[in-house]
């Protein structure tokens, strides 16, 4: 452990600087910079250096790694975020894909209850106008709650295309409720 914290004072003495300003160049986020540095420190403590290159050398390739890896999560998050903001649909859905629930209360009106009667009614119509494999999935997903692990299983699919059969599924269902006066609020417009 004494050697560990020996090594790393070293490398921080001797290339801190140069490691710092190499990672601000890339990421230009002064916290962020400090810490992939503290990352690539601990990954040249995890690492053998075997003395092909000089250890500034061998430590700024970890270092590039960590700053690839770090604007990889970044742009997949930053994508992620753009989908779900530009989706019409994000409304109805949490982040993982299901139904938003809504709060139902005892209390709820004859009138509120004759309309989700007939919002149900209206879904399951809607339902039984997909495609058999997009109803076949959907009902299983999301009115029985398979797993996407056990429907690839059962129909020897991927998630991903699980993923997009439900995306699809999702799409027309609210294309076809928005057709019979739904709108984002789930009561039929008038």
């Amino acid at each position: 452990m004494k050697e560990d914290n020996k090594k790393v004072e070293k490398w921080l003495a001797d290339y801190g600087d140069y490691l710092f300003v190499y990672a601000m160049k890339q990421v230009q986020d002064r916290d962020v910079a400090f810490d992939l540095v503290q990352e690539t420190l601990l990954g040249g403590l995890r690492s053998t250096f075997n003395g092909d290159s000089t250890e500034r050398t061998w430590l700024t390739g970890i270092l590039k790694h960590k700053v690839i890896d770090y604007i990889r999560k970044q742009v997949r998050d930053r994508k992620l975020i753009s989908e779900l903001k530009n989706d019409p649909n994000s409304n109805y859905f949490s982040a993982d894909g299901s139904w938003l629930e809504t709060g139902h209360s005892d209390h709820d009106t004859p009138n509120r209850q004759a309309q989700n009667n007939q919002l149900q009614q209206h879904l399951m119509q809607c339902v039984s106008s997909l495609s058999e494999q997009q109803r076949t999935i959907f009902i299983l997903r999301e009115i029985n709650g398979e797993s996407t692990a056990n429907i690839c299983l059962t129909y020897g699919i991927s998630s991903s295309n699980v993923h997009v059969i439900m995306h699809r599924a999702r799409l027309a269902l609210c294309k076809c409720l928005s057709a019979l006066g739904y709108n984002h609020g789930v009561s039929p417009t008038v």
